[in-house]
């Protein structure tokens, strides 16, 4: 489904009309992010335990919750490489696969920076208007 979102081909690579991985190349630091998605740069994703992180919440998007969601869903848990650990809610409940796809689709985002340096940035760390993980992951998104 992350593929989807950001309109990856078979060869992960971004098919030409692809609306998400074009918002993120504006920024700096952006990069086509299909290489994450698949193939031998695939993001290396473990799974938190049930008990490690709370259950991500879907709440009103605001300041606070740029997207839409209330707690860890993601982090990167490497130095230099590109492996994530992600909320055990998000992969075991039932109408978690849109907010999964989501996440590693910003997660994805962030790898930019092992071709593109400096990648994309969180919110928190004031990347350019409009480049932020947060903000691109609504774009692809479509919210």
């Amino acid at each position: 489904m992350a593929r989807e979102i950001a309109a990856c081909d078979g060869h992960n690579r971004a098919k030409p009309d692809s609306q998400c991985v074009a918002a993120i190349k504006r920024c700096p630091g952006g990069c086509d992010i299909c290489q994450f998605l698949g193939g031998p740069d695939e993001l290396r994703i473990e799974v938190a335990g049930p008990d490690e992180w709370a259950p991500v919440t879907r709440v009103p998007i605001d300041e606070n919750n740029l997207n839409g969601y209330k707690g860890d869903r993601a982090k990167h848990t490497g130095i230099i490489n590109r492996m994530y650990k992600f909320n055990w809610y998000l992969c075991h409940e039932q109408g978690w696969d849109d907010v999964l796809a989501s996440t590693i689709v910003h997660e994805s985002m962030h790898s930019c920076a092992s071709v593109n340096m400096p990648g994309i940035a969180d919110y928190k760390l004031h990347p350019p208007p409009g480049c932020s993980a947060e903000e691109l992951e609504n774009v692809c998104a479509g919210k």
